[in-house]
């Protein structure tokens, strides 16, 4: 449809032959001299689009926003849960030997001894920091200045462990939401769209992309994986469509990539010549014993600070999804994004 919107594609329609006479002018088969099927005709625009809109979960608004970004030279395709069946390669069910067999229990094996020394040094790094606040506690019997507060059995050292005891909603993204009823069946692979209109739909790539069709083979999670899509995208009806409720984001949301943490690549003349970053400073003594005291207390709980900018981070947000909003023919843009604040101690 872009293609024949654009001019750069023609579609004929063609009839078979229906008496005798334009069988015999050979109707309905291929003729040099025309270079084409005798006998069909170009389909208008307005033909292309009748024909072709409402199939394989093609809408008025997603072709809009799929036509801007051609437009501007990104790099658009569909999502592997929505490119038609019949695009799809067939797999083959896989074929196992006996040294596969061989390698996969012993890879269980593995597994299971790693979960369990994981938890057997979870158990004992827990009660090394028990340890550690034995001191605190029967100081506290004597002086507490925080009996009769929120704070009255907090134990800890750092503004994190604080935060912790305070917070009496569990908070964080791992947190189950509440459970919403279940549909019907799927008949088609457009179905979950009428439940949740804003699972992702497209994946784009910047037009400064090296894009390749083999490296994406056809949005495989292999595929994604070399050819990294720069945003991913949904398509709603601004008219029809109320804004997502948090069931709709949390499910959107586990079906995205995390974002980089890192600052953007600034490509540009206005960023080639910029000064050379200062040295950092060098530790000052307290510095260092400090560092020689965290070393010593290796068992006691630290705050987690993430890598990477924290406002810049909490800005964009750790998911994100960009929503084309059609809107009577006009579209606008939308960017919806995640961020947990309890993994952010700003204090």
């Amino acid at each position: 449809m872009y293609m024949a919107e654009r001019g750069t594609l023609q579609i004929w329609n063609g009839r078979d032959p229906e008496t005798t006479e334009e069988r015999e002018q050979g109707v309905g088969e291929w003729c040099d001299e025309e270079f084409g099927v005798k006998g069909a005709v170009e389909m208008s625009v307005m033909e292309v689009f009748g024909a072709f809109m409402g199939k394989e979960g093609l809408t008025w608004q997603r072709y809009q926003a799929y036509a801007v970004l051609k437009r501007l030279g990104y790099t658009v395709q569909r999502t592997r849960a929505f490119i038609p069946e019949h695009f799809l390669p067939q797999q083959e069910p896989p074929k196992v030997s006996f040294a596969g067999s061989i390698s996969g229990l012993l890879r269980s094996i593995s597994n299971g001894l790693r979960r369990m020394a994981t938890r057997l040094f979870g158990k004992l790094t827990a009660s090394l920091r028990c340890l550690s606040t034995v001191g605190l506690g029967i100081k506290s019997l004597w002086n507490n200045p925080l009996r009769g507060t929120a704070l009255s059995l907090w134990s800890g050292d750092s503004y994190s462990s604080m935060y912790s005891e305070l917070r009496f909603v569990p908070s964080g993204h791992s947190n189950p939401t509440p459970p919403q009823g279940s549909s019907g069946p799927a008949v088609s692979i457009y179905d979950p769209l009428e439940r949740n209109p804003y699972l992702p739909f497209f994946h784009i790539w910047k037009p400064v992309t090296a894009w390749s069709k083999a490296k994406w083979d056809r949005g495989s999670t292999e595929g994604l994986v070399k050819q990294k899509p720069d945003y991913i995208l949904a398509v709603v009806e601004s008219r029809d469509t109320p804004l997502p409720t948090l069931s709709q984001l949390s499910e959107v949301f586990d079906l995205l990539p995390d974002e980089p943490t890192t600052q953007p690549k600034r490509v540009g003349p206005q960023y080639a010549n910029r000064p050379a970053p200062r040295s950092a400073p060098q530790p000052s003594s307290n510095t260092r014993l400090s560092q020689w005291l965290d070393w010593l207390c290796w068992w006691r709980a630290k705050a987690t600070i993430p890598q990477g900018n924290a406002i810049h981070a909490m800005r964009n947000g750790d998911r994100g999804l960009i929503v084309a909003v059609n809107d009577s023919g006009n579209t606008g843009w939308v960017r919806f994004g995640r961020i947990g604040f309890e993994n952010y101690p700003m204090v």
